[in-house]
């Protein structure tokens, strides 16, 4: 069956479509020359029960989430994603057919971010499918964004709304790759990260990796219908879900004030980032790793755990 999957990629997307790609899937190894940049890595692993539930959502999309935490990543880093290794540990139980449902959905993603899958493992248990992807990406290491470059005075700014991506969003988010290249090109980042575990905990690595403190205007928090939807049943409010949900796979930015002004008037930014780009806080020197609101009261780094 490891051979007919191998076809199955290789016939859904060309994997030496791309300059990079000397030899791609189908050997016991893929060639790549990325010899002109600097080469970042990624990996992340998405398993049934924990990261989706198949009553819930199509192979289809398990297959573009698998993909697209990963995209999300390489955003992170200012960086242009190139090739995917895919490792599948698929039920026993699991048809020809259904494989190929979330072959589709990863190849469609990789074809519309431009990824050649170059190779990767398959294996067979009792256990849950799980899917395990690692993407390499480009990036000039002058630009590189980092977790730990966040400055005092600098603003806090996030490229979407936040908040609820349990009932559905984060089957079908869309990775900020192309804002993220675009951002990197036209502007100075000192720190980012996106918001994978919830706001509140990846804001808290960031100051926390650059020996600051943080200051969330939480009136300025973008939140998602979703999270207003939730909010009606959970006993928690929209702003709640905002912070501390996880799996929204924004972006989120430390910048000069002078240019997250910027960044936020810039019309191309905006179009790319889908709804706008928003100042919701400031980094402060002090207490290292600390998080507050605008009245001085501690937020806690709760989140979603994997």
């Amino acid at each position: 069956m490891e051979q007919e999957i191998i076809r199955l990629f290789k016939a859904s997307q060309g994997s030496e479509s791309r300059d990079e790609v000397q030899i791609g899937i189908g050997d016991d190894g893929a060639i790549l020359n990325v010899s002109q940049r600097e080469t970042v890595w990624v990996t992340d692993t998405i398993t049934e029960g924990v990261h989706f539930d198949l009553d819930d959502g199509t192979l289809q999309q398990v297959g573009r989430k698998a993909l697209a935490v990963n995209l999300s990543d390489i955003a992170a880093m200012g960086a242009r994603p190139v090739a995917a290794l895919v490792t599948l540990v698929l039920p026993k139980s699991m048809t020809m057919g259904e494989i190929k449902k979330l072959a589709q959905g990863m190849c469609k993603m990789a074809s519309a971010f431009d990824v050649a899958i170059v190779g990767g493992d398959t294996n067979r248990h009792d256990g849950p499918l799980v899917v395990g992807v690692a993407i390499s990406g480009t990036v000039d290491v002058a630009k590189a964004w980092r977790l730990d470059g966040a400055r005092a005075g600098d603003s806090l700014l996030v490229t979407g709304k936040l908040g609820g991506s349990i009932l559905g969003r984060h089957l079908d988010f869309q990775p900020r790759t192309s804002l993220a290249s675009y951002v990197a090109s036209n502007y100075e980042v000192h720190a980012a990260t996106d918001i994978s575990d919830s706001l509140a905990v990846d804001l808290g690595h960031m100051v926390q990796c650059s020996g600051v403190s943080a200051v969330l205007l939480t009136d300025r928090v973008p939140i998602s219908s979703d999270a207003e939807k939730l909010s009606m049943t959970s006993q928690r409010s929209a702003l709640d879900h905002a912070l501390f949900d996880g799996e929204d796979f924004e972006l989120l930015l430390s910048m000069s004030a002078d240019a997250a002004s910027e960044l936020v008037a810039d019309q191309q930014a905006r179009e790319l980032s889908g709804g706008g780009i928003v100042v919701i806080g400031r980094v402060e020197s002090g207490s290292k790793g600390a998080i507050v609101d605008q009245d001085g009261i501690a937020i806690a780094a709760l989140g979603y755990e994997h």
